[in-house]
């Protein structure tokens, strides 16, 4: 016990956050984590630290691709000017923390024999939602998911060696882990941007220079008193293109500045709306739940949309509780674009139900052509808002009400232990409807 303490104090000290901000651990973790995610969009071996529902959300999208015949291939460049940093809140026993740094996103779809069917450039940030633990929070029963198998025990079996396939895990196996990420769009000035820019205004300022510096050098030659030596005519024609390269990169100074100010201005609206939303939200559900977050809210919802976007069996999942029937979409990749409306908050028993409407810039196969679209889809979702949020919830750790047994909530609506129904509203949101707008 005394090593596995020993443990968690070095992993509070690796791992906890300061604050609003994020310090160099959580730079560091976030930059390995992409790095590995990225490998996995081209094909590599799922992120070490990726949390279970997150490997689950893999699985079915992986599972829609196979079936439509693509393949789809991501590459990240990162754009100029971006720092990685975030948010972070904490609970009881976890800390919160959502991180993104701005990428340069290609999208290639390929078919099943390996030709190209499309290609999609975009700009988008990258969020990772990630938990930590407070070490002296965490006690010895209890239970998370084996980082090896996923099988669920208590912490000090795990400790040791987890039954079922014999790997001991501690801690730092178990925490930080991702619990959930995402890309949305974005306007971040990329580095590629501004090298082209300052290509071409110093292409321009020497091709202005050549005819200035020859001019010049032929009114100087024709002066009834030229006071130039030979050599002196010839360096005017030389150092008139080095000037105008030279006010080139001035002016791409200026103009960069101009595109930074034009971003701002674009994402006002946006940030604009995020704020009002938060607002309403916070509102009303602050009241009720002290540890609730809208940025976990969000990161939840778009998970939430991008996985009934992806999975067909809808009626499977015990996060759905659809009273119609969704028709399957023909997406291959879904992008947030930033933009979620919040249009009704209402509180009934106990139960806080939330419509909205959240806009995916989605790539479509309708089997004759790939396209790129902006989809609106309407979500109504709900939560027992006397429980208090658990912002290390995971549905593949779902936990009994009645016996306080854990299971796989992916697999099972039942408790194993106490045969009582789970309903997952009471820990987590569900949704209620879903639709394209």
């Amino acid at each position: 016990m005394y090593e596995f303490q020993k443990q968690l104090d070095n992993a509070e000290k690796k791992l906890k956050g300061t604050g609003g901000d994020t310090d160099y651990s959580d730079k560091k973790f976030y930059e390995r984590f992409s790095a590995e995610y990225f490998e996995y969009g081209k094909g590599g071996e799922t992120p070490q630290n990726a949390g279970y529902d997150l490997r689950f959300f893999s699985e079915v999208k992986n599972k829609k691709l196979e079936k439509m015949g693509d393949r789809v291939i991501e590459r990240y460049s990162p754009s100029v000017l971006s720092e990685t940093t975030g948010i972070s809140f904490s609970d009881k026993k976890y800390i919160f923390k959502r991180i993104f740094k701005n990428f340069k996103r290609e999208v290639r779809v390929y078919n099943k024999r390996g030709g190209r069917k499309f290609l999609k450039k975009d700009k988008t940030a990258f969020y990772e939602n990630i938990v930590m633990a407070i070490p002296d929070k965490i006690k010895d029963d209890d239970k998370f998911c084996c980082p090896s198998c996923g099988n669920i025990h208590k912490l000090k079996t795990l400790e040791q060696d987890c039954p079922d396939c014999k790997t001991p895990s501690f801690i730092t196996d178990l925490f930080p882990r991702v619990i959930s990420c995402f890309n949305m769009k974005t306007r971040a000035l990329m580095l590629k941007d501004m090298l082209k820019t300052l290509l071409i205004c110093c292409l321009a300022g020497i091709i202005a220079g050549i005819p200035f510096g020859v001019f010049r050098m032929i009114s100087d030659m024709s002066m009834p008193y030229m006071t130039k030596s030979l050599n002196e005519l010839i360096s005017d024609v030389f150092i008139s293109p080095l000037q105008g390269a030279a006010a080139g990169a001035a002016a791409t100074v200026f103009i960069v500045l101009g595109q930074l100010i034009y971003i701002s201005i674009k994402n006002a609206p946006a940030a604009a709306k995020a704020n009002e939303n938060k607002k309403k939200i916070n509102e009303k559900i602050l009241e009720y739940d002290k540890n609730f977050s809208y940025e976990y809210f969000e990161s939840r919802v778009v998970y939430l949309a991008q996985l009934l976007i992806f999975c067909d069996e809808r009626d499977k999942l015990l996060v759905c509780s659809l009273g119609h029937t969704v028709r399957k979409f023909n997406i291959i990749d879904s992008v947030y674009s930033g933009s979620m409306d919040v249009k009704s908050i209402e509180i009934d028993e106990n139960i806080c139900t939330v419509e909205l409407e959240i806009s995916m810039l989605d790539i479509h196969d309708n089997g004759e052509k790939v396209f790129c679209r902006e989809d609106t889809f309407i979500m109504k979702l709900q939560k027992d808002i006397t429980k208090t949020s658990d912002i290390s919830f995971e549905v593949k750790n779902a936990v009994c009400a009645k016996c306080g047994e854990s299971f796989d909530g992916w697999n099972n609506s039942i408790c194993s232990s106490c045969q009582k129904e789970y309903h997952l509203e009471e820990n987590d949101w569900i949704v209620k409807a879903f639709m394209l707008k």
